[in-house]
């Protein structure tokens, strides 16, 4: 059984049904097609994979199968489960084998209507886009239809072993565009924000590899955004870079203190900045 079933949603009858599992990832409503599922587990036990990709959380025995488990929150590059989470599987077959998507919680199965469907709206986040094929808008909430083969397909862009992902947290509009240039010429998709709150909004939705950050910025500065990033997301990740103009050991100690693995002064060129981020290992 294939699961590129909604291939076609689009040009489907107004009124035909179609039935999706319906779930929950980071809050999100999700929906898989229905024939697309070959089973639903609880909390399964976990036999963790050495040298596989953070996405992959490891292989699980269904019924004296094999199955690989994938941690749909970390291939969509979304912050972990709170510790203490009690997450469920939903298991589908590509290219012949079984995998589990390990997800929040399996909500119910849900009927609507081929003419309500809508191709990915230009609003929709890029970390969800990737592995949609579009929505449904419900009644105050979203359903994103999810395309199982691609989170489940080796290679596919977006994937975390595959590419890094930066964000730029400066209120200088200057800085973040100069930084933006020389990080997506190495293959980083960068998004930015102006001050530690808009950061700390944008980890919510999507956990970056790692932050270039600026000290000094009004709302939420470089110091008060580390510890609440910490706070929330623990010293692992993401790999921050403190950035200032500062040449006071004071605030470089205070930001390492923190959780700042590195840091760089301003101004920097192409060359100082690759050369920290390899130093704190996402190149």
């Amino acid at each position: 059984m294939t699961t590129d079933v909604l291939d076609h949603a689009d040009v489907a009858p107004d009124d035909e049904e179609r039935q999706f599992v319906t779930l929950t990832v980071a809050d999100q409503l999700c929906g898989v097609p229905a024939l697309g599922v070959r089973d639903i587990l609880g909390e399964q036990a976990i036999t963790r994979i050495p040298l596989a990709p953070e996405e992959v959380a490891g292989s699980l025995n269904l019924r004296s199968r094999i199955v690989t488990a994938i941690d749909l929150r970390r291939r969509l590059g979304l912050p972990p489960a709170p510790r203490g989470t009690r997450r469920m599987e939903v298991v589908a077959e590509h290219g012949g084998e079984l995998y589990a998507l390990l997800i929040d919680q399996v909500s119910e199965l849900m009927c609507v209507t081929a003419g309500a469907f809508e191709r990915n709206p230009p609003t929709l986040a890029a970390s969800w886009a990737r592995f949609a094929t579009g929505i449904y808008r419900l009644e105050g909430r979203l359903l994103v239809v999810l395309d199982v083969a691609k989170p489940l397909a080796p290679g596919e862009p977006g994937r975390t072993s595959m590419t890094h992902s930066c964000l730029v947290v400066d209120e200088s509009r200057v800085v973040r565009k100069v930084a933006r240039r020389i990080l997506e010429g190495h293959g980083f998709a960068v998004r930015e924000a102006e001050d530690g709150q808009k950061a700390l909004e944008l980890c919510g939705q999507a956990l970056p590899d790692c932050v270039l950050l600026e000290r000094n910025m009004p709302v939420m500065n470089g110091i008060e955004f580390l510890k609440a990033l910490r706070a929330k997301y623990g010293p692992g990740r993401p790999s921050v870079v403190f950035c200032t103009t500062e040449t006071a050991m004071s605030f470089i100690e205070q930001a390492i203190e923190y959780g700042a693995q590195e840091f760089i002064m301003k101004p920097f060129d192409e060359e100082i900045l690759i050369g920290k981020f390899a130093q704190v290992g996402v190149l």
